[in-house]
């Protein structure tokens, strides 16, 4: 599956520029480590483009654990092991 950004539109490229900011804004006061700032960044956005494409195909209609529940613990998770990772090579 593909999906093509929208670069036709500028109010669309400004807010998807805004998000990319803080974005990093966020992961660079995290991550010192250039590799891990890449893969943090590339975690936050896998989730939040597979969540919102999940949620609105009905993908994650199981009442179990709702989407808000499941995106949270799951950026928990992905957060946790790339901040490991950090702190493994800051010891180096």
């Amino acid at each position: 599956m593909t999906v093509q950004r929208d670069d036709q539109n500028p109010e669309v490229q400004t807010a998807f520029e805004n998000l990319r900011d803080l974005l990093h804004r966020l992961i660079n006061s995290i991550f010192y480590d250039s590799d891990n700032r890449i893969l943090a960044s590339r975690c936050i956005r896998d989730l939040i483009v597979g969540d919102i494409l999940n949620v609105g195909s009905g993908w994650f209609a199981d009442p179990t654990i709702s989407p808000d529940d499941s995106f949270q613990e799951s950026l928990n998770l992905c957060l946790t092991i790339i901040i490991q990772n950090e702190n493994k090579n800051k010891n180096k």
